[in-house]
């Protein structure tokens, strides 16, 4: 599989001091394993489960070599590959086929640095490691944006074949409430919020998970007493709509504006 980068805290990996060029990664696609936790069911046979099934983070095996202009620029260029690994905060995969979509992560266990032969001379080295996502999914690079400016006006939500966790910006209104429907318009999930003052707004952060801050004339404060009744967190869910139909779930906002912010994700 050809990757088109991998990015050390946004540092191409391909560049000076690096020059790590990507021959394979595995485990881009595929569905990403699934953690469940059970307890034994005493006197039978058989277990149950005690909390909800989750995806774990994708791993990605990435390997392929460093070329440089002598031994010495070649060990340097380890040296440095290292470093940046080990210490980013975040890696990032892209692919040459799928230049839309992304993988963050960190490095999972150490390097593996086969020299190549004779090693006291060569110029070459190839370089394998595990990069474990801190999602189940690929996003997409770059995330959408949502005006919601119409009240009760309905705004549907393109997602990709995984849920999305939305960020929120909830504007000035009387007792607002937010709307979310499947495609066929059946209610899934609302937020009832106390009324917004005029200087005021607030963030609602489903990915923290479900944290909200409420900005008064710029000072942020715990805006979790604002939410009056409703669902959270929750996730834009493909299960509501047809993806491969463009049949998306909806918004919606009873008083005021909103906006909504998030990124598509995908298996």
């Amino acid at each position: 599989m050809t990757v088109r980068t991998i990015a050390a805290d946004g540092i191409p990996l391909h560049l000076s001091p690096y020059f790590f060029r990507v021959k394979r990664v595995e485990g881009w696609h595929g569905a990403p394993s699934r953690q469940i936790v059970t307890v034994p069911i005493v006197g039978r046979d058989g277990a149950l489960p005690v909390r909800s099934v989750a995806g774990a983070g994708r791993l990605l095996q990435v390997s392929g070599t460093i070329v440089a202009g002598s031994r010495a620029a070649r060990d340097a260029a380890i040296d440095a590959l290292e470093a940046a690994l080990v210490s980013a905060g975040l890696i990032n995969v892209t692919r040459v086929d799928q230049t839309t979509r992304e993988l963050e992560g960190w490095l999972e266990g150490g390097l593996t640095v086969t020299e190549s032969f004779p090693q006291m001379a060569s110029r070459t080295a190839v370089v394998s490691f595990s990069i474990r996502g801190r999602d189940a999914y690929k996003r997409d690079v770059e995330p959408l944006y949502r005006a919601i400016e119409v009240a009760t006006q309905r705004y549907t939500l393109p997602c990709g074949d995984a849920p999305s966790s939305p960020i929120l910006r909830i504007m000035p209104g009387t007792t607002p409430q937010i709307i979310y429907r499947d495609a066929g318009g059946t209610q899934r999930k609302q937020m009832t919020f106390a009324t917004v003052a005029a200087n005021s707004y607030l963030d609602v952060l489903m990915n923290y998970p479900g944290k909200i801050v409420k900005y008064a004339s710029g000072v942020a404060s715990n805006g979790a007493g604002e939410l009056t009744s409703g669902d959270l967190p929750w996730a834009i869910d493909p299960g509501d709509g047809d993806v491969q139909t463009a049949q998306y779930p909806t918004l919606e906002i009873t008083a005021g504006k909103a906006a909504i912010y998030w990124w598509r994700q995908w298996l």
